[in-house]
């Protein structure tokens, strides 16, 4: 959410490199993208689809293409909701050191 690297940013002054989101066609958070690049922060999809999305550079879209490909977003999360997953619940351990 683009909250989230707001309070960061303002109760920590870190600002994160990298806001790791479900990001595809289907819900391309347009919101979340525009506030990770005032932010100068990199927004990545989920790493299992990262090393298959390299392999993808033999072809080029046009720009009815990519317009069809913007037309498929639902505003739908599919994973997860931020807002409501407690990160506690997940038992990872963040070493401070």
């Amino acid at each position: 959410m683009p909250e989230h690297p707001d309070t960061l940013i303002e109760n920590t002054d870190v600002v994160p490199a990298i806001n790791q989101v479900e990001l595809h066609p289907y819900f391309t958070q347009p919101a979340v993208q525009d506030s990770d690049r005032a932010h100068g922060i990199l927004t990545q999809a989920n790493p299992a689809h990262i090393a298959e999305n390299f392999d993808v550079f033999d072809f080029t879209l046009t720009a009815d293409e990519l317009a069809a490909i913007d037309a498929l977003d639902t505003g739908v999360r599919h994973g997860p909701d931020p807002d409501e997953r407690d990160p506690h619940s997940l038992g990872l351990m963040i070493d401070e050191a």
